[in-house]
């Protein structure tokens, strides 16, 4: 039997494979340490991934692109500094090259997040102003997700806290906020499945591991 699969669809098949992979690797203790070093290809694989479906790298997009990224970095620099933007936290070695002590993976994964829950977003929402508040909803759960796992897989720490204080959510939905309002209001931009597909599937994977590991 003859299976046609869009390219959307096989990417897609790709994709929950890698990550299935990867939540057996994390969760037995013999691969554990081995798939945490595999953290940052993970990322950038899902980055690649994406955006291999983008449709328009105009300047705009890269500008957007730049936008985020810098405002995402000087959050975390400063919040790393000073405790104030997100509360007393570091990151650890597993998400590799680091610029003042935040890793360049973090800049860029808060304008991955922010282009992939626009694009979820925009199923259900049609106003911007839905679009946007959704997404940003979207963000924080995201994090409420993500914190147990990223503790547990040395991405960051929390002073000894085994969970973020409250007005961590409270940055991240002024920043998702503000990211999403500009993001939305000036990116003109056709849909991508697979932006969509990859959020659900990123957070089905933390929650997972929230449950399991």
């Amino acid at each position: 039997m003859k299976l046609n699969l869009s390219k959307v669809q096989f990417w897609t098949f790709i994709t929950i494979c890698v990550y299935l992979v990867g939540l057996t690797g994390l969760l037995w203790d013999r691969t554990h340490d081995l798939f945490l070093l595999l953290t940052p290809l993970n990322i950038l694989f899902a980055y690649f991934v994406v955006f291999l479906f983008h449709k328009k790298f105009d300047f705009t997009f890269f500008m957007l692109a730049a936008f985020i990224f810098l405002l995402g970095m000087t959050a975390e620099i400063i919040g790393v500094k000073t405790g104030l933007v997100f509360g007393e936290y570091e990151y650890g070695d597993t998400l590799g090259l680091q610029i003042l002590n935040v890793p360049v993976l973090i800049g860029l994964n808060w304008f991955f997040l922010v282009y992939c829950v626009y694009h979820f977003s925009k199923q259900f929402f049609k106003k911007d102003m839905m679009v946007i508040l959704f997404s940003v909803i979207c963000l924080i759960i995201y994090d409420m997700v993500l914190e147990s796992p990223a503790i547990a897989m040395n991405m960051w720490s929390w002073d000894g806290k085994s969970y973020p204080p409250i007005h961590n959510f409270i940055a991240w939905g002024v920043l998702g906020l503000i990211m999403t309002s500009v993001f939305t209001k000036k990116i003109n931009i056709q849909k991508n499945n697979m932006a969509i597909n990859m959020f659900q599937i990123q957070f089905i994977f933390f929650l997972l591991l929230t449950i399991f590991l």
